[in-house]
């Protein structure tokens, strides 16, 4: 992010397909570079995980409330299982800042 400021409001948009989302670890990595745990490894044998995350319904998301933004901020995701696939359809950040 190339303007500074503070969080006052996040939200991560989430489109993945995957053979089984109950493999799959997401996290959101704000420029402070700790990862924030998005999903972690729920849904089972689902195929799609479709979802908004955002700082009004994930504590963890809320903590970063008041932080500088300024720099990089990216999505990891990981599969932590063998034999299977999956895409990374789309995902989107929506960020409200505070001068």
């Amino acid at each position: 992010m190339a303007d500074g400021g503070r969080l006052a409001h996040i939200a991560v948009k989430l489109d993945i397909t995957h053979s089984h989302i109950g493999d799959l670890k997401v996290s959101l990595v704000p420029p402070s570079g700790i990862g924030v745990p998005l999903h972690d490894r729920s849904g089972g044998d689902g195929a799609k995980l479709i979802q908004t995350y955002s700082s009004a319904s994930l504590p963890d998301l809320a903590a970063l409330r008041g932080k500088p933004m300024q720099g990089t901020v990216r999505l990891q995701v990981s599969d932590l299982a063998t034999r299977d696939v999956g895409k990374l359809n789309s995902w989107s950040l929506d960020i409200d800042l505070n001068d």
